[in-house]
């Protein structure tokens, strides 16, 4: 008999072409696709993560569209949210200081008195070749954004072209939802498949 799965609302938020559909795409199908095709308004999508002494979760995804002319609409995707992923580009320097605005959009419609953990996301880790280039890409993390009530908000780089920090990401979101620091994700993803579909010169190339 199947475990019950605790379900989580989990927004996934952040620019046109940071890599929140194609992360979603990893955890369901194992491949990589590379595509342009930006997401329009929201789409849901479930992610099964188990653990090793906490049972079995099933992230709801709502990956939310980035383009500007849904704006308006974002308000209703974040009500009753258990937690939210602010994504940036880590080869798109101008990806990064929109996090601050995405927060505060995500933070001031959850109810105030809930606590909803946010972590950070920066794709295209595997660009990043070093720890000194990881430590940089931190570096320029909005400070203001990254230190809250003197709590340092997380931050996961990860690549979906090679998985690096996948699991990490649910497993750093479990850890501040579940306020226990020794949650381990079980290992979930299996040897990716690369499908590119690539359209170099359309907008929204994103990994």
């Amino acid at each position: 008999m199947e475990s019950r799965k605790r379900a989580l609302k989990c927004v996934f938020v952040g620019d046109s072409g940071t890599g929140k559909t194609t992360l979603v795409n990893l955890c369901l199908s194992n491949e990589f696709t590379v595509n342009h095709i930006p997401t329009l308004g929201v789409e849901v999508h479930p992610i099964d993560v188990s653990t090793e002494k906490h049972g079995d979760f099933r992230f709801d995804a709502w990956d939310t569209a980035g383009l500007e002319k849904f704006g308006g609409l974002r308000d209703g995707y974040y009500l009753a949210a258990d937690c939210a992923v602010v994504f940036c580009d880590l080869t798109r320097r101008e990806t990064i200081p929109s996090i601050e605005r995405w927060y505060r959009d995500f933070t001031r419609t959850v109810h105030p008195d809930k606590r909803v953990p946010v972590v950070i996301c920066g794709s295209h880790s595997d660009v990043l070749s070093d720890a000194k280039k990881n430590k940089e890409a931190r570096e320029l993390l909005p400070k203001q954004i990254v230190t809250k009530s003197d709590n340092v908000i997380p931050f996961v780089a990860l690549s979906s072209k090679t998985g690096h920090n996948v699991e990490k990401l649910f497993e750093t979101i479990l850890k501040e939802l579940l306020r226990d620091a020794t949650v381990k994700v079980k290992p979930f993803l299996r040897p990716i498949i690369t499908n590119v579909e690539r359209l170099d010169e359309a907008p929204g190339f994103h990994r």
